[in-house]
């Protein structure tokens, strides 16, 4: 990591430590861990550094798009986000009025499970990923899992490799994601 000088006072006495933050992104069912946490030795401000945003973010989307359950509206929502879409974009995309993408988004109504599938596959192509072939019968349930955890430390190179250990529907598939290959 180069070294910084703080956004407050523009002093160059940083200092450096590595945090976790529980509800990642905004989200709870993201995990972030070596988060860099720099903090000023000369006014005390301290912030977060996120060196490699956007492939943090590509990353939360694939995760995200790979579990065993369906999405909750704060994950449509990022979703979305992450695609760059408004909410008048992707309703039309999933064939639905943009009301009722809101109220999946806000958690007043649950996303169906074909809606839920469209959203992965656009996800899986915005991103130039092979799309799994279990993305056509996955996710029919609604279950909370454990937080995903993104080492942060981790994205400063371009490759990654994910197992989730849930498997669909009586199978015994489950997904692998990677991006070297």
């Amino acid at each position: 990591m180069s070294a910084l000088n703080c956004p407050v006072c523009n002093s160059a006495e940083v200092e450096i430590s590595r945090v976790e933050r529980d509800n990642g992104l905004g989200l709870e069912s993201i995990r972030l861990v070596n988060v860099p946490f720099l903090e000023c030795r000369r006014c005390g401000e301290g912030f977060e550094e996120f060196p490699a945003y956007r492939r943090l973010i590509r990353q939360a989307v694939e995760l995200l798009c790979q579990l065993d359950a369906r999405l909750n509206g704060q994950e449509i929502a990022f979703v979305r986000h992450a695609l760059n879409r408004s909410q008048q974009e992707l309703a039309g995309l999933l064939g639905v009025h943009t009301v009722t993408l809101s109220r999946w988004e806000i958690g007043h109504s649950e996303v169906p499970a074909p809606a839920d599938r469209l959203l992965r596959a656009l996800a899986f192509e915005h991103f130039g990923r092979k799309r799994p072939a279990e993305l056509s019968t996955a996710p029919q349930h609604r279950r909370r899992q454990r937080p995903i955890t993104l080492d942060v430390e981790q994205l400063h190179g371009e490759t990654y490799t994910y197992e989730t250990p849930h498997t669909f529907g009586g199978t015994n598939h489950a997904w692998v994601m990677s991006n070297d290959g």
